[in-house]
């Protein structure tokens, strides 16, 4: 049986902590134009939510979070044209349920996007009952 040192007395020096320590440094890997960012939306219900992220979905990552409370997180890349491109869509989708406005998590900070005016006869919440 071999003792510890016994095979490479250097190499047990290091297990021990005495003897000499290499450190490698690299350089940090490049970001990648790929980063991926997140938004929350938050929404009245459930159904909202559901037919939020269902449209979301064709162009990129979105599910719902919560219940009663909901919110739909959606992904995006570090490209400006795609944040343009989520927040359009949702300006769309705000301006297609006459929900007047929503608010928006985004880089910590909360935010409300106005999109068309309140259609106070035709909430989508009225369409479930």
């Amino acid at each position: 049986m071999t003792q510890l040192g016994q095979a490479n007395p250097r190499r047990a020096e290091r297990r021990l902590g005495h003897g000499p320590i290499v450190f490698v440094l690299r350089a940090p890997a490049p970001m990648s134009a790929g980063f991926v960012d997140r938004i929350y939306i938050d929404v009245a219900d459930h159904g909202s939510a559901a037919r939020l992220a269902r449209r979301l979905e064709r162009s990129r990552t979105a599910v719902v979070l919560g219940d009663p409370t909901c919110l739909v997180m959606a992904s995006f890349t570090s490209e400006p044209s795609d944040l343009a491109a989520l927040l359009r869509e949702i300006e769309s989708w705000v301006d297609d349920e006459s929900l007047c406005a929503i608010r928006f998590l985004l880089d910590d900070r909360i935010y409300v996007l106005e999109a068309g005016e309140a259609d106070w006869a035709a909430h989508p919440w009225q369409e479930a009952a």
